[in-house]
Protein backbone atom coordinates (compact mmCIF):
# COMPACT_ATOMS: atom_id res chain seq x y z
CA UNK A 1 0.00 0.00 0.00
CA UNK A 2 0.97 3.35 -0.75
CA UNK A 3 1.75 6.13 1.82
CA UNK A 4 -0.83 8.80 1.56
CA UNK A 5 0.70 12.27 -0.86
CA UNK A 6 0.82 14.22 2.01
CA UNK A 7 3.15 12.25 3.62
CA UNK A 8 5.66 11.50 0.56
CA UNK A 9 8.15 14.48 0.45
CA UNK A 10 8.09 16.93 -2.43
CA UNK A 11 11.20 16.08 -4.78
CA UNK A 12 9.77 12.26 -4.93
CA UNK A 13 6.81 13.00 -6.51
CA UNK A 14 8.83 14.99 -8.85
CA UNK A 15 11.01 11.47 -9.96
CA UNK A 16 7.06 9.75 -9.80
CA UNK A 17 6.25 11.80 -12.82
CA UNK A 18 9.34 11.46 -14.81
CA UNK A 19 10.46 8.21 -17.01
CA UNK A 20 13.25 6.78 -18.11
CA UNK A 21 13.03 7.90 -21.83
CA UNK A 22 13.29 11.37 -20.07
CA UNK A 23 15.83 11.02 -17.71
CA UNK A 24 18.11 9.08 -20.85
CA UNK A 25 17.00 12.50 -22.61
CA UNK A 26 18.50 14.70 -20.25
CA UNK A 27 21.76 12.81 -19.93
CA UNK A 28 22.30 13.04 -23.48
CA UNK A 29 21.40 16.82 -23.82
CA UNK A 30 23.68 17.48 -20.90
CA UNK A 31 26.62 15.50 -22.85
CA UNK A 32 25.55 17.04 -25.79
CA UNK A 33 25.94 20.71 -24.03
CA UNK A 34 29.25 19.25 -22.40
CA UNK A 35 30.84 17.73 -25.75
CA UNK A 36 29.94 21.42 -27.26
CA UNK A 37 31.61 23.28 -24.33
CA UNK A 38 34.67 21.36 -24.91
CA UNK A 39 35.23 21.66 -28.83
CA UNK A 40 34.23 25.17 -28.24
CA UNK A 41 36.25 26.27 -25.36
CA UNK A 42 39.75 27.37 -27.07
CA UNK A 43 37.56 29.74 -29.16
CA UNK A 44 35.66 30.90 -25.91
CA UNK A 45 38.27 31.19 -24.30
CA UNK A 46 39.76 33.93 -26.70
CA UNK A 47 36.45 35.74 -27.13
CA UNK A 48 36.82 35.66 -23.40
CA UNK A 49 39.70 37.35 -23.31
CA UNK A 50 39.31 40.09 -26.27
CA UNK A 51 36.37 41.16 -24.39
CA UNK A 52 38.33 41.26 -21.29
CA UNK A 53 40.97 42.96 -22.87
CA UNK A 54 37.96 45.58 -24.53
CA UNK A 55 37.13 46.36 -21.17
CA UNK A 56 40.63 47.43 -19.48
CA UNK A 57 41.57 49.12 -23.25
CA UNK A 58 38.98 52.05 -21.40
CA UNK A 59 41.53 52.35 -18.48
CA UNK A 60 44.95 52.31 -20.24
CA UNK A 61 43.88 54.17 -22.88
CA UNK A 62 43.98 58.24 -21.38
CA UNK A 63 47.47 57.27 -20.11
CA UNK A 64 48.62 55.64 -23.31
CA UNK A 65 47.49 58.76 -24.76
CA UNK A 66 49.73 60.98 -22.56
CA UNK A 67 52.69 58.55 -22.90
CA UNK A 68 52.78 58.90 -26.52
CA UNK A 69 52.11 62.75 -26.54
CA UNK A 70 55.12 62.67 -23.71
CA UNK A 71 57.10 60.60 -26.33
CA UNK A 72 56.16 62.74 -29.20
CA UNK A 73 57.66 65.85 -27.49
CA UNK A 74 60.80 64.35 -27.01
CA UNK A 75 61.13 63.50 -30.39
CA UNK A 76 59.93 66.52 -32.41
CA UNK A 77 62.07 69.19 -32.07
CA UNK A 78 60.95 72.21 -30.02
CA UNK A 79 63.64 74.65 -30.09
CA UNK A 80 65.75 73.09 -27.74
CA UNK A 81 64.52 71.41 -25.07
CA UNK A 82 63.85 67.98 -26.62
CA UNK A 83 65.91 64.88 -27.39
CA UNK A 84 65.47 65.63 -31.07
CA UNK A 85 67.15 68.97 -30.67
CA UNK A 86 69.60 67.41 -28.00
CA UNK A 87 70.77 64.66 -30.74
CA UNK A 88 70.84 67.49 -33.58
CA UNK A 89 72.88 69.50 -31.41
CA UNK A 90 75.39 66.76 -30.83
CA UNK A 91 75.48 65.83 -34.28
CA UNK A 92 76.99 69.28 -34.81
CA UNK A 93 79.51 69.23 -32.53
CA UNK A 94 80.44 65.77 -33.62
CA UNK A 95 80.51 66.96 -37.42
CA UNK A 96 83.03 70.05 -36.46
CA UNK A 97 84.76 67.97 -34.54
CA UNK A 98 85.67 65.74 -37.68
CA UNK A 99 86.42 68.68 -39.10
CA UNK A 100 89.15 69.62 -36.69
CA UNK A 101 90.56 66.12 -36.79
CA UNK A 102 90.76 66.34 -40.30
CA UNK A 103 92.72 69.19 -40.74
CA UNK A 104 95.01 67.85 -37.88
CA UNK A 105 95.41 64.77 -39.77
CA UNK A 106 96.60 66.76 -42.57
CA UNK A 107 98.42 69.62 -39.99
CA UNK A 108 100.27 66.29 -39.21
CA UNK A 109 100.90 64.63 -42.08
CA UNK A 110 102.74 67.75 -43.26
CA UNK A 111 105.06 67.95 -40.15
CA UNK A 112 105.52 64.08 -40.58
CA UNK A 113 107.05 65.32 -44.07
CA UNK A 114 108.64 68.13 -43.14
CA UNK A 115 110.70 66.04 -40.11
CA UNK A 116 111.41 63.15 -42.91
CA UNK A 117 112.75 65.74 -44.80
CA UNK A 118 115.02 67.57 -42.01
CA UNK A 119 116.24 64.15 -41.04
CA UNK A 120 117.31 63.51 -44.94
CA UNK A 121 119.44 67.05 -44.60
CA UNK A 122 120.41 65.77 -40.94
CA UNK A 123 121.69 62.23 -42.62
CA UNK A 124 123.36 64.39 -45.50
CA UNK A 125 125.20 66.75 -43.21
CA UNK A 126 126.47 63.66 -41.27
CA UNK A 127 128.11 62.21 -44.41
CA UNK A 128 129.19 65.18 -45.37
CA UNK A 129 130.79 66.54 -42.18
CA UNK A 130 132.26 62.73 -42.11
CA UNK A 131 134.14 63.47 -45.48
CA UNK A 132 135.88 66.73 -44.58
CA UNK A 133 136.63 65.02 -41.21
CA UNK A 134 138.37 62.12 -42.96
CA UNK A 135 140.24 65.35 -45.52
CA UNK A 136 140.91 67.41 -42.73
CA UNK A 137 142.32 64.12 -40.86
CA UNK A 138 144.36 63.41 -43.93
CA UNK A 139 145.66 67.15 -44.45
CA UNK A 140 146.72 67.07 -40.87
CA UNK A 141 148.53 63.90 -41.20
CA UNK A 142 150.26 64.81 -44.39
CA UNK A 143 151.51 68.38 -42.46
CA UNK A 144 152.81 66.03 -39.79
CA UNK A 145 154.67 63.60 -41.60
Amino acid sequence: MLPEPSTIPEWTQFWSNVSVLTIAGWVIGIAAVLVFLNKTWPWLRRVFRTVDTLTTLADVLPKLITDVAQIRHEVIPNHGGSLRDATDRTETAVAVLSDAVDLHGTQITAIEAGVQHVTRQVAATKTTLAKHSKQLHGLADTTNA
